[in-house]
């Protein structure tokens, strides 16, 4: 009987051990995977949304069938809400870029009558070629115009806002210096350019004295007598 009462108490023993070791055992991984490395990823922390979320759902549960209805109808009422502020949102930015495409269009539209005025206004539009020429009719054509357009006969080199601020040779003009047009190199090309063409001819051509007559007309040009200053 004795002997049985010890084998009893080892086998007893012998379960308890195995037991506590399973136990120790259990409670080492259960404290490995709360400890994860770096390396192995950490246990994601839950954000307030979440915990402030479970707070609400577990005092939710434990409302009356009430005051579950009022929370339900508020909620209803702040998504209803967040739905119009969206829309409002939506709104105002397609009238900010309507607005802003509309202004746009009016500003190059601007831009480009304000250009085209130019163009109208410059010589170029008046004689309506571009230089040198290259082609037979295109110039045929051009050389017509010139008999029978007055404006493009008419068209300058300088405009008189200019041409009242030069003279045949420097001279001074009520007290006013002018620029001399001959030490120009425009007026080197013109002359060599006329001498060239005439150089057969016995009469010698006084490119500077039909110059400076022109030149000296430019203040009575374009309705200048009567803008003129009166001394």
């Amino acid at each position: 009987m004795l002997r049985n009462i010890a084998d009893s108490e080892s086998s007893f023993t012998s379960i308890h051990n195995k037991t506590a070791n399973n136990a120790k055992l259990s409670l080492k991984r259960t404290a490995a995977v709360a400890n994860l490395s770096g390396a192995e990823g950490k246990i994601p922390k839950r954000s307030q949304k979440e915990n402030l979320n479970d707070k609400f759902s577990e005092l939710k549960s434990k409302m009356t069938s009430e005051q579950q209805i009022v929370i339900e109808y508020m909620e209803l009422k702040f998504l209803s809400v967040e739905e119009q502020i969206t829309s409002a949102k939506r709104s105002i930015l397609y009238d900010i870029g309507q607005k802003y495409q509309t202004h746009s269009s009016h500003h190059k539209s601007n831009n480009s009558a304000a250009s085209t005025k130019q163009a109208d206004e410059s010589w170029q539009s008046k004689i309506d070629v571009s230089f040198p020429i290259k082609d037979l009719e295109i110039f045929k054509s051009f050389d017509k115009d010139l008999k029978i357009n007055i404006e493009m006969r008419n068209v300058v080199l300088l405009k008189k806002e200019i041409q009242i601020l030069y003279s045949g040779v420097e001279r001074v003009t009520k007290s006013v210096g002018k620029e001399n047009i001959k030490a120009t190199e425009v007026f080197s090309l013109i002359r060599e350019f006329i001498e060239n063409k005439y150089s057969d001819q016995r009469k010698t051509i006084k490119i500077i004295r039909v110059i400076s007559t022109y030149l000296s007309g430019a203040g009575v040009r374009d309705g200048g007598r009567l803008t003129r200053p009166k001394d």
